[in-house]
This record gives C-alpha cells, sequence and structure tokens, in this order.
C-alpha cells in the first residue's frame, strides 16, 4: 500500500483517496490508473491538474474500452464494485 496526499478526494463522496494498493503493491498511481473508493464503490481515474494529482469520476468511454479491449479487468472491477456496495448495505 502506498500512502497518498489526503488533498486528493474521491469526486462522488468527498472521502479522502489517502491510500492506494496496485497489482504489485509498491507502484504509486498515474495519471490513467483506475481508483476504486472503498467508502463509495465510484470507479475513478487518477489525472493530473494543476501540476498536481486528482481523481475524476471515470468516464463511460474508458470503462467502454475496458469492456471490449479488457474484459477481464472490466469484470474484476465490476466485482469489486459489487461487493463494496454489497458492504455499505
Amino acid at each position: 500500500m502506498i500512502r497518498l496526499n489526503d488533498n486528493i478526494k474521491c469526486p462522488t463522496c468527498s472521502k479522502p483517496a489517502d491510500a492506494a494498493t496496485g497489482i504489485d503493491h509498491e507502484k504509486n498511481p498515474n495519471p490513467g490508473d483506475i481508483a476504486i473508493c472503498f467508502y463509495c464503490g465510484s470507479v475513478n481515474i487518477y489525472y493530473w491538474e494543476n501540476d498536481q494529482l486528482i481523481l475524476i469520476k471515470a468516464p463511460k468511454s474508458k470503462m467502454q474500452d475496458l469492456q471490449i479491449n479488457h474484459p477481464d479487468t472490466y469484470r474484476m472491477i465490476n466485482a469489486y464494485v459489487a461487493e463494496i456496495k454489497k458492504d455499505l448495505q
């Protein structure tokens, strides 16, 4: 897990995205990387704006690209989101 700046917030619920875990568990997130908020289940994308990393809601085009070109990743993301949302109920 990598600790992030407390200023990075989920664009859906505004909770801090102060940590990230990648596939290799050691990599800092980069613009274009996907982030799932564990507070609300929102699927977001890291984005570079005004010299800082922020999160934006994942555009439909990004999700459609994943569904078509990376179906295993798309299914994995949806499975994580479903589990998070189930736990929120």
